[in-house]
């Protein structure tokens, strides 16, 4: 008899990182706000980067908030923090760190 796939295994919530010092929480969306995603596909920059922000949270109180903080530094932060968040939402389910 095969055993069934147990999906509420290693299942992710949130992947973290650090820009200019100060430490970020990225919340993985839920499957709606992934479809919801596709939409921007071709929408202008700013609608795309504003959908991004809302899974965003400060791991300390003290540190900015992450808008401001991107908004204050040079592009090659924000095409470094795509390519992240693109790395991770492909590689979400193969690492358990924060399950």
């Amino acid at each position: 008899m095969n055993q069934p796939y147990n999906l509420d295994t290693d299942v992710l919530e949130y992947f973290e990182f650090i820009l200019k010092g100060n430490t970020y929480r990225f919340r993985y969306p839920t499957t709606r706000e992934a479809f919801e995603a596709k939409k921007l596909e071709n929408a202008p920059l700013e609608e795309s980067k504003k959908y991004l922000i809302q899974f965003i949270s400060k791991v300390d109180d003290k540190s900015p908030d992450f808008q401001d903080v991107i908004d204050d530094v040079n592009v090659v932060y924000w095409s470094k923090f795509n390519d992240m968040v693109t790395r991770e939402l492909s590689n979400a389910n193969k690492d358990s760190k924060n399950s």
